[in-house]
C-alpha cells in the first residue's frame, strides 16, 4: 500500500531553495536533484519502514546522487510526512526541531 505524503513547508522550502541553487551551478542540475528527490519519497512511500529511526520516531531515507537525506515519520496508517529535505553537512538541530 502507497502512503500519502505530506510535505511540511519548511521541507518544501528546503526542497525549492536546492533545486535553484544546483540549476545555478550546471543547467540540468536542479532537474536531476528533482527526480532523485522524487525517487526517494516514492520509495518511503511505498515502505516507511524500510529505514531505520534516527531519532524518536523520525526516519531517514537517502537521495541517491545527491548529498542529501529525507526526514520523515509515520502519521497513522496510511500517511507520512516529510519534514525535512536535508544536505548531510547541515547541523541536525535544523530537523530536530521540527517535531
Amino acid at each position: 500500500m502507497t502512503h500519502q505524503v505530506r510535505i511540511r513547508p519548511e521541507a518544501q522550502i528546503e526542497f525549492n531553495q536546492s533545486v535553484d541553487w544546483y540549476e545555478e551551478r550546471q543547467q540540468g542540475l536542479g532537474q536531476r536533484f528533482v527526480e532523485s528527490i522524487d525517487s526517494a519519497i516514492q520509495s518511503l512511500a511505498e515502505s516507511p519502514e524500510q529505514s531505520a529511526r534516527v531519532h524518536k520516531e523520525i526516519r531517514c531515507q537517502s537521495v541517491k546522487g545527491f548529498p542529501y537525506q529525507v526526514f520523515y515519520r509515520i502519521k497513522g496508517q496510511n500517511t507520512v510526512e516529510v519534514l525535512s529535505i536535508f544536505h548531510v553537512r547541515q547541523h541536525p538541530g535544523v530537523w530536530q526541531s521540527r517535531n
